[in-house]
């Protein structure tokens, strides 16, 4: 059962008056002021709220969402095994807001849709910190239920690429949960790697820590983004806790480890490349989606972007 405490009341600041302005003195009528209620859950959403950070505002949204989306059996929560399912509500929260997201802007409500998708991506960045669990086909789901909503104008663009970055990340950080304890420690090298302003180069076979580099880990020794056709690849390799732009580059069987990963809006392949535990530094744009997806969904298909 949800409860509400309504303990402390409003305090009320005091009014200096000006010397230019006396005071004047007014029989105040008898009346009560009620106290301001200040919001906040008990019993199990209380404890469900507390562990996950959430503010009070935060607890009666959550509350509410869950409470109509049992109510017409969109969201089953099996609660006999708590501690599994505390896991999935930030990202089914999150879910459920995105497909809310979407009514309302279909609807013409664009600042409840906005603020719904702005919500979402605060719930899925939650998760992603805290490295809770989702289900298998949770980011494929997500990324369908974002696809819903209507992007025609820039605002939206924006709030919808911030919600698929918040879920590629979180999927990197799901990733480092399942995979940092099987990673060997990697030698740190200091200096980058580097194609050297050359064509149809590959580079293979190297597994380092780039924490001490300056700068990308892979550098193409281009002035400029090189084109896929100029043939630099990397590949059966692993990259660790450093910076690289993925620009210009064939990535193949590559995983990137702790690495800070920036996309300039350049050509680029993917294909069999993880992110364990990355962040994303990305402009907003159709092609930058569709990396991003690719970093949540991580598909046996390569993509190509040119």
């Amino acid at each position: 059962m949800l409860s509400i405490d309504v303990s402390e009341p409003l305090e009320i600041g005091s009014f200096s008056p000006s010397p230019d302005c006396p005071p004047v003195l007014l029989e105040a009528p008898d009346v009560t002021h009620k106290p301001e209620p200040r919001i906040v859950l008990t019993g199990m959403w209380g404890y469900i709220s507390t562990r996950l950070g959430i503010p009070p505002w935060g607890q009666i949204a959550c509350a509410a969402i869950l409470a109509l989306a049992v109510a017409v059996g969109q969201i089953e929560l099996a609660l006999a095994s708590l501690g599994t399912k505390i896991d999935l509500l930030p990202a089914t929260i999150a879910t459920q807001l995105i497909s809310e997201a979407s009514k309302y802007a279909l609807a013409g409500h664009d600042k409840a849709a906005l603020q719904a998708v702005d919500t979402a991506a605060d719930f899925i960045r939650t998760a992603g910190q805290k490295q809770l669990r989702a289900k298998p086909d949770y980011f494929a789901n997500t990324i369908k239920a974002i696809d819903t909503i209507p992007t025609t104008s820039p605002t939206f663009r924006y709030a919808t690429f911030s919600v698929r970055l918040a879920l590629a990340e979180y999927r990197s950080a799901v990733e480092a949960a399942q995979f940092e304890k099987a990673l060997p420690k990697l030698p740190p090298v200091d200096h980058f790697i580097t194609f050297n302003g050359h064509q149809f180069i590959t580079i293979e076979g190297f597994a380092y820590n780039f924490q001490e580099v300056r700068g990308d880990a892979i550098a193409t020794g281009y002035p400029e983004s090189p084109k896929l056709s100029d043939g630099l690849t990397v590949q059966d390799s692993t990259l660790a806790d450093g910076v690289q732009t993925l620009d210009g580059i064939h990535w193949a069987s590559v995983t990137f480890v702790g690495m800070r990963v920036i996309y300039k809006g350049g050509e680029v392949e993917l294909k069999n490349v993880r992110f364990v535990n990355c962040t994303f530094e990305f402009p907003e744009s159709p092609n930058a989606a569709k990396l991003v997806d690719y970093a949540a969904l991580l598909p046996s298909t390569p993509l190509t972007v040119e």
